[in-house]
């Protein structure tokens, strides 16, 4: 801070500068000039000094440190006992915004660097003018302006033209002509503003629209799915962390169910990503036309939805939109020329009984998806501790399984298939089995479907039918008479492009005849792609490979397509089997399959035939083979070259 010096008129001004340079010239411009000065070196220091002093004038650079020339203005016009103080702002900012930002604090007059002395001095001078003015005039130097709306005080060039009109009135009457130039001038500086500013405001108004939408767009995209334009997990996490918050303050229910389709990548395998995307917008708008407007529906990725459900008195009113969820799958999909059925697998986690967060919940309802798969698909599981435990196994499996296809413990055994005319062997079922180092003997369910989800299934396929071949070929050698061996094949390997070279590779080196191989395909592989299905029979079946239809019944197929399908037999599903006794529905159904398939030239056989009542009304019927544990449990192959031989 620096001494105050004493102005012989009683004139002193304050000179807030950091700059020491600039802040001696002022002084030493301002001193031979007959005023007082101080020196502040930012705006914090002249508050300090005004609180003890108050000048004449302030004169004020813009950018300083801790206290800048804008705040120091709007402090001094803050202060009733300071706040007709005259104050003008020096800067190098050459914007028109910030000329008007600096008028807006309650500047008196603005002035840019560079700037000559003969002008600064001026402006001091008819600042000062005013001031006396004021005192008999009661003209308040800085007077406001309505203008459009908006509060300005008045401007550098408006405050030259009052200071010119003070001056003249005060002189002589001789200068009227002067008077009305300045008039003319001030009403032309009022109408070139007006138009700027209505420029300016419109150009900002633009721009900010321009950049509301710009940001409402990337947050749109941020937080919802490219594909089905629903909310993505960002956005899902936000809004189920949200309706916890709600759920707390109205002690009500918060429902998460995570949906999976079932044997999606079957469909992207088999009809390619383009009927897979189109697929999964159809479901996206399904789950969003039937759904409450409330529920939030989320697409996670791949072919993982969810759904949020708020507000909930029950943890049974999850159970209810989960089965009306299922039944929005019910009706088929028609896309790219196919009728697709789809199902999916549902898993609910509940707030607060299994979490109170929402990746808690989201994890939780991901494992009971998965209790879903496991029990069968097409139907939806509420979350319970015991799924944590399948899930850390369903890993486990996994990744011993990549284990065993590279080093053993996958083993074969073989059912045989009954004549009931002769009751003689006629065929066997491969099975494969997997001798699990902590879990034990897994039958295929425990493995299969995490071959299919996990890209494991062709190499599995193609372990078992040269396994099978190697197995063919080593009895033959012993002697044992040769029988048809049925491989069960995936749809995934059945559509492969490679499949009938692989085929016939595995029999031309193990020496094999193609009769003594059976592939069996599920009715739902057949179904996907038709005509594509049909061709690749086609080339297996002249090779002299027999096809056997598998789980017939269960599927979605027309029994007019049989004719169409060049197989030589038909699996009835053992669900038919079961209930025979005691369902007539099934007896029906079993009669109709095994007449319709010998008008057609193809052979039946029943699988899963447990008892004597069930072998007696297939053989009654019909039907031409089975096998089940009513006759013989699967062998081993140092089993069945004895049942074979005899």
């Amino acid at each position: 801070m620096n001494a105050q010096r004493h102005s012989p008129n009683g004139i002193e001004i304050l000179v807030v500068e950091d700059s020491a340079t600039q802040a001696e010239r002022l002084r030493h411009l301002l001193d031979e000039h007959g005023y007082a000065t101080s020196v502040a070196s930012n705006g914090r220091e002249a508050l300090e000094q005004l609180a003890q002093h108050r000048p004449t004038l302030i004169i004020s650079d813009i950018l300083m440190p801790e206290m800048d020339g804008y705040e120091l203005c709007r402090c001094v016009r803050a202060d009733q006992r300071l706040n007709d103080i005259p104050l003008i702002l020096l800067t190098a900012l050459t914007d028109p915004r910030d000329v008007l930002k600096g008028l807006e604090c309650g500047a008196d007059n603005f002035i840019t660097k560079p700037f000559s002395e003969e002008y600064l001095l001026s402006r001091i001078h008819h600042i000062l003018l005013n001031i006396e003015l004021r005192k008999t005039q009661k003209v308040e130097l800085g007077t406001q302006l309505a203008f459009k709306g908006e509060r300005y005080f008045i401007t550098s060039e408006r405050q030259q033209i009052l200071d010119l009109l003070l001056s003249t009135y005060e002189t002589a009457t001789e200068k009227n002509r002067e008077l009305i130039a300045a008039q003319d001038q001030l009403r032309e500086l009022n109408a070139t503003l007006e138009r700027k500013v209505d420029e300016r405001t419109a150009e900002l108004k633009a721009e900010i629209e321009c950049r509301k939408q710009t940001e409402e767009s990337a947050r749109h995209l941020a937080e919802h799915d490219s594909l089905t334009d629903l909310p993505n997990r960002r956005l899902l996490v936000t809004l189920l962390d949200a309706a916890l918050r709600s759920a707390q303050r109205s002690r009500c229910k918060v429902a998460l169910l995570f949906l999976d389709l079932d044997r999606f990548k079957a469909i992207n395998d088999i009809l390619g990503h383009e009927a897979g995307d189109v697929l999964l917008k159809a479901v996206a708008t399904r789950l969003s036309a039937r759904l409450r407007r409330s529920d939030v529906v989320a697409r996670l990725g791949g072919d993982e939805f969810t759904v949020l459900l708020g507000e909930l008195s029950r943890a049974e009113q999850a159970g209810d939109v989960a089965k009306e969820i299922l039944e929005i799958f019910h009706p088929p999909f028609q896309m790219a020329g196919q009728t697709l059925y789809v199902t999916t697998s549902i898993g609910i986690s509940l707030y607060p009984d299994d979490s109170d967060t929402a990746e808690g919940l989201l994890r939780r309802a991901d494992l009971a998806m998965y209790d879903a798969k496991d029990q069968g698909r097409n139907t939806y599981r509420f979350y319970n501790p015991a799924v944590d435990r399948r899930a850390r196994e369903r890993v486990q499996i996994e990744n011993s399984l990549r284990q065993a296809l590279a080093g053993g413990g996958l083993v074969m055994v073989y059912q045989p298939e009954i004549d009931l005319r002769t009751e003689k062997v006629v065929g066997l079922e491969a099975l494969v089995r997997w001798h699990h180092p902590e879990l034990g003997l897994l039958d295929p369910g425990r493995f299969i479907p995490l071959a299919e989800e996990s890209d494991l299934i062709m190499a599995l396929d193609d372990w078992v039918l040269y396994t099978v071949c190697a197995q063919a070929r080593h009895w033959l050698d012993q002697g044992v008479p040769p029988v048809p061996i049925a491989v069960n094949l995936s749809a995934k390997r059945f559509e492969s492009s490679d499949l009938v070279e692989v085929v016939s590779r595995c029999l031309a080196e193990n020496r094999l005849a193609p009769e003594q191989l059976e592939l069996e395909l599920t009715e739902r592989t057949l179904m996907h792609r038709i005509d594509q299905s049909v061709e690749r029979m086609r080339e297996l079946v002249a090779l002299g490979i027999r096809i056997a239809v598998d789980d017939f019944g269960t599927g979605y197929s027309s029994l007019s397509y049989l004719k169409q399908l060049p197989i030589s037999k038909l699996k009835i599903d053992q669900s038919f089997v079961r209930d025979i006794a005691t369902d007539p529905d099934d007896r029906a159904i079993i009669q109709a399959v095994t007449a319709l398939a010998h008008t057609l030239n193809k052979r039946v056989i029943a699988e899963g035939v447990e008892t004597e009542e069930q072998r007696a009304f297939l053989a009654a019927t019909g039907c031409d083979e089975a096998q089940g544990y009513l006759f013989t449990a699967p062998l081993t192959p140092d089993q069945l070259p004895e049942v074979l031989m005899h």
